[in-house]
């Protein structure tokens, strides 16, 4: 290793910051030590390591030129908040105004969306919904307080992705909030981390058992041409429901149409219930139809 990367080294080491959660842990473990050379053995022994694994990453990173570009402007990671796995649905984050969503960035298995403040790293994730969804295996990520999105989150390319097919844009009736959804090529588990100082969203992934093959079957809408309209009848299919339904989403179907599902089942039958329950609590003018899926499968483009 060259002297000027040593120095380069000593100095970023030099101006590292220690998080107040750590200030506050030493200052009660002196207090209860029964031997202050013990404790100052222990605390050398620490930063040894925390100056040891600085300098393997710097030097990992310094003979991959190829990562350490992929790294540049990407936002140093705050202060982990929560990391929950997900079971259908988790929400966080605080209420917030006027963030921007983004920039986007994704490595084989972790998505990050920050969020900006005008032209600073804002400090506290907004309000967020993440809920997964079967028939395609996705997500839909809900944030609110939110007022703009970064080029790099509008049409992310995930092509060859190991675990993630596509990842777009839905609608959601609200000036003040975004929804995304990421559809899989396979079946995920998912961790959720939330970070703040500089605030972020991390969507982390990982391989899950194959489920049942079995097909279901989708009480859906046609295809729209606009988002904007199938964000309405998203909304009549809510209201019809008393704003009960889980199972109502917003998916872009395999010709770039959209559609509003109000549930999947098991049977035509239950399907067809379903639908004539819709009917009767007020979507008589709304046409519904029932399509047969795949667990992989992309929503058909359904025309009256």
């Amino acid at each position: 290793m060259s002297q000027s990367t040593k120095d380069t080294l000593r100095q970023a080491f030099d101006h590292i910051t220690v998080a107040p959660e750590l200030d506050n842990t030493i200052r009660r473990s002196i207090a209860r030590a029964s031997s202050r050379r013990r404790l100052q053995g222990v605390l050398k022994k620490s930063l040894l390591s925390v100056a040891a694994a600085f300098l393997i990453f710097a030097v990992g990173v310094n003979s991959l030129p190829a990562l350490g570009n992929t790294m540049e402007g990407i936002p140093v990671l705050g202060r982990l908040v929560s990391a929950l796995r997900l079971d259908r649905m988790e929400t966080g984050g605080q209420i917030t105004d006027g963030l921007h969503v983004g920039p986007l960035t994704f490595s084989r298995d972790t998505i990050t969306l920050n969020f900006t403040t005008g032209n600073s790293l804002a400090e506290t994730a907004p309000w967020y919904k993440v809920t997964e969804h079967t028939h395609p295996s996705s997500l839909i990520v809900e944030v609110h307080g939110v007022r703009g999105l970064h080029p790099s989150a509008i049409n992310p390319n995930f092509a060859g992705h190991a675990y993630i097919k596509e990842m777009y844009r839905s609608v959601i009736l609200d000036d003040s909030a975004l929804r995304f959804v990421i559809v899989f090529n396979q079946p995920v588990e998912t961790v959720v981390r939330e970070l703040t100082s500089p605030a972020a969203l991390q969507i982390v992934l990982s391989a899950a058992p194959s489920p049942s093959a079995a097909s279901v079957y989708a009480v859906r809408t046609y295809s729209q041409t606009s988002r904007g309209s199938a964000g309405e009848l998203e909304e009549n299919i809510r209201a019809a429901l008393e704003w009960q339904g889980e199972g109502v989403r917003i998916l872009r179907d395999a010709q770039g149409g959209y559609m509003a599902e109000a549930g999947l089942f098991a049977t035509e039958t239950a399907a067809q219930e379903f639908v004539t329950k819709l009917r009767a609590a007020g979507l008589g003018d709304t046409a519904l139809t029932i399509e047969r899926r795949g667990p992989n499968d992309i929503p058909l483009h359904l025309r009256p």
